[in-house]
């Protein structure tokens, strides 16, 4: 088998829901302590597509770009408390 390279970008709309004593603290753990662990696998047979993963560029978008030139499908970060 041979082995391929590459390089890929990501656009991913998250919904999430988490636990946290403030907003503040909600905020530091998405924007300061956040890490992403990161599988592609193979829809049929759920094994792993890729070999090695490097995640070393990575960031949630607290505002999308604006101006001439915009990152397509990323939508301005919002965090709400529960009621």
């Amino acid at each position: 088998m041979k082995e391929f390279y590459g390089d890929i970008s990501l656009i991913l709309d998250l919904s999430f829901s988490m636990e946290a004593s403030s907003m503040d603290e909600a905020i530091e753990k998405i924007f300061e302590k956040a890490y992403i662990s990161f599988n592609v696998k193979n829809e049929e047979t759920e094994e792993d597509i890729f070999t090695g993963v490097d995640v070393n560029n990575w960031y949630f978008v607290d505002e999308p770009t604006q101006g001439n030139v915009m990152q397509s499908g990323v939508r301005p970060f919002e965090i709400y408390e529960e009621d």
